[in-house]
């Protein structure tokens, strides 16, 4: 099975293809004959994207897979070639877990595989920001393994700048030097299993996991338990328990400033459901907000801004896209679900998607015409250049296209100039710093290089992104809006 699904991410090469800083624009990062399989991004303080990813080879018997690394600017194109992560005679590379520490160090974590004769391990190391290592590998061995851990590696900062790092059914804890805090230890003894712990950091410092527990004879639930202690009580997360044959699982965990506890669950017999635990006694809060999920992936928390917890899931049924919901930290469900339809982009498996200065950077796999690769949708932020255009990579140069509004901050009316004079249908569209539609403007037979929109009146002030397209180009910039 496992070889089957790497054969379904078979890349077909890519062609010269004009692709744009929109959602359902997609920004490919491969322009190889590789497949590639669990990949995650990470984003630093330059707004560079860290992107590293299992490249699977095709030409070898048995397939062969191998963990890689590259860098790319804040739109996809690559800041150095792609780099093996610790090339040696190794039959398989999985999944990594990623984590930028507060000093901008790079911590990964991932799966080998050796045969002749076979050996699985663990192995963590950290890199700065131009991909060199700083320290050799950590091996580890995690006891009563039955093989790699395949994917679901979770990674969190404590508030003492000690790395957490969850292997399903086992933890163990690093330095920033990469020296070993805490040994790896079971979550659980051996009559029970934890499975894909993903971990969180509360306000006094306690590291939290939650997972999924199976125990024997065969009955399950949704588990926590603090795991930076021994003494610790397993608690049943409520709702999240039920007889075997129904399927459960646990999507996101989050805990924030103020010690509540925010969950994504699911349920063969309820769906996707969010949950909101206060930690106080009080009654927790439970939104469903899909009740019969069908697709491929989906992502972790993310805070957006202050004070939105968003998640992501894709929908291949009715229609195939992202589904976005987002949820305050009071547990009051703020944006969604809301459907993004990207009919040639999917996530799969559990993947983060990056937020940084307002702008979101998504990674999948995705599919153009006769190509199809390892690629990402981006929505730009406030901080980031403001020109969206990207030219075919094999007419990429340095003149880069702008467009203006003005004047700045807008009140109600945008003034926008052009690079050029458009000639023909100019498409106009304005969104919100949560990426939902304000409003869209077609303005047909513009023989001009400037036009105006305005907004609703019901506009709240704030950040807003425009998108312009025309016959040749697409453009997304930033703007403030004060009523």
């Amino acid at each position: 099975m496992k070889l089957l699904r790497l054969v379904l991410l078979f890349v077909c090469g890519l062609a010269a293809k004009e692709v744009f800083a929109q959602w359902d624009r997609l920004i490919f990062l491969t322009n190889d004959d590789y497949g590639y399989d669990y990949p995650q991004i990470l984003v630093d303080d330059s707004l560079r994207l860290h992107v590293f990813a299992v490249r699977v080879d095709f030409s070898t018997d048995p397939i062969t897979t191998s963990q890689f690394y590259q860098r790319f600017d804040n739109w996809g194109n690559p800041l150095c070639p792609q780099m093996e992560m610790l090339p040696d005679s190794h039959l398989r590379d999985y999944g990594a877990g990623v984590i930028m520490d507060r000093n901008q160090v790079i911590h990964i974590a991932w799966g080998r595989e050796f045969d002749q004769p076979w050996r699985p391990m663990e192995l963590y190391a950290r890199m700065n920001t131009q991909g060199e290592f700083l320290t050799p590998p950590t091996e580890i061995m995690i006891p009563n393994a039955q093989g790699v851990i395949e994917s679901g590696i979770n990674m969190v900062q404590d508030c003492t700048g000690i790395i957490w790092v969850s292997y399903s059914s086992a933890v163990m804890a690093f330095s920033e030097n990469g020296d070993i805090a805490v040994p790896l230890h079971l979550l659980l003894p051996p009559t029970l299993w934890a499975e894909d712990a993903i971990i969180a950091v509360n306000p006094l410092g306690q590291v939290w996991a939650c997972f999924r527990l199976i125990g024997i004879p065969p009955y399950q639930n949704i588990s926590i338990m603090r795991v930076d202690t021994a003494d610790s009580t397993l608690e049943f997360v409520s709702t999240a328990s039920g007889p075997f044959e129904i399927q459960m699982t646990q999507e996101a965990f989050y805990i924030d400033t103020s010690g509540a506890f925010h969950y994504i669950l699911y349920r063969d017999d309820s769906g996707l459901f969010y949950q909101r635990d206060p930690r106080s006694g009080s009654p927790r809060d439970t939104v469903v907000f899909d009740q019969a999920p069908y697709g491929i992936g989906s992502t972790y928390f993310t805070l957006v801004g202050t004070d939105t917890l968003q998640y992501m899931w894709g929908q291949t049924l009715p229609a195939d896209g992202l589904l976005r919901v987002g949820f305050s930290l009071s547990g009051d469900m703020v944006l969604g679900p809301l459907f993004l339809p990207l009919s040639t982009f999917f996530l799969y498996g559990d993947y983060h998607f990056a937020w940084k200065r307002g702008g979101y950077w998504v990674i999948g796999n995705g599919t153009e015409e006769d190509f199809s690769g390892m690629c990402m949708i981006h929505v730009p932020g406030p901080e980031e250049p403001p020109n969206a255009v990207r030219t075919p990579r094999s007419q990429q140069n340095n003149t880069l296209l702008i467009i203006n509004i003005y004047p700045q901050p807008v009140q109600g009316l945008l003034n926008i100039q052009l690079p050029f004079r458009a000639n023909g249908a100019i498409e106009a569209q304005v969104f919100n710093i949560l990426g939902q539609h304000v409003t869209m403007e077609k303005l047909q037979g513009l023989n001009e290089s400037s036009f105006q929109i305005s907004l609703p009146t019901s506009s709240a002030a704030g950040t807003y992104y425009l998108s312009v397209r025309t016959g040749t180009h697409t453009f997304v910039t930033p703007f403030i809006h004060i009523p």
